[in-house]
């Protein structure tokens, strides 16, 4: 199961058996057909969809699209990393995919490993800055898919250094 938000504020539950696309339990039987590698023609209910990718993210999880001349934002998340009013207290609370450096430094300790999971709060990496350590810690629940840096390295600001 996956989850779509769309222009930030409009979440949907999809799921795909089959030929079916089920959104919010209510199934679809969509005819796609791809006018070119960034243009789809829907038809969806016998109304039709010109759909143009226009900005993939670089998480390959997040669109820009125009949507019948319309533009629409679109973010996909399996349903693993998606984070609700139910499962976390505090509703606003995002999904955060990676840790990243929040200044230069040298990376003093690495406390996870690939394939960890990990509670909110739980120290993940210490950090060398300005003759301090820094303990970077997890924002969420979640299971590290890679440590990306090793014990000693060099870091530069805004690098990415753990991925949920």
């Amino acid at each position: 199961m996956y989850t779509a938000i769309v222009n930030e504020y409009k979440k949907f539950s999809i799921q795909f058996k089959d030929q079916v696309v089920i959104v919010n339990d209510l199934e679809y039987k969509p005819e796609i057909t791809k006018v070119d590698d960034s243009a789809f023609l829907v038809i969806m209910n016998n109304k039709p969809f010109y759909v143009s990718i226009i900005k993939k993210g670089n998480d390959r999880r997040s669109f820009q699209l125009l949507v019948n001349n319309r533009p629409v934002s679109v973010r996909i998340n399996h349903q693993s990393e998606a984070i609700t009013s139910e499962s976390s207290p505090i509703a606003a609370k995002r999904f955060v995919e990676y840790i990243k450096s929040p200044m230069p430094g040298l990376v003093a300790d690495i406390l996870v490993s690939d394939g960890e999971a990990v509670i909110d709060g739980q120290p993940l990496l210490i950090l060398k800055a300005m003759k301090m350590e820094n303990i970077l810690r997890a924002p969420h629940d979640g299971t590290i898919r890679r440590v990306l840096v090793e014990n000693g390295q060099k870091i530069s600001k805004d690098e990415v250094l753990i991925q949920f």
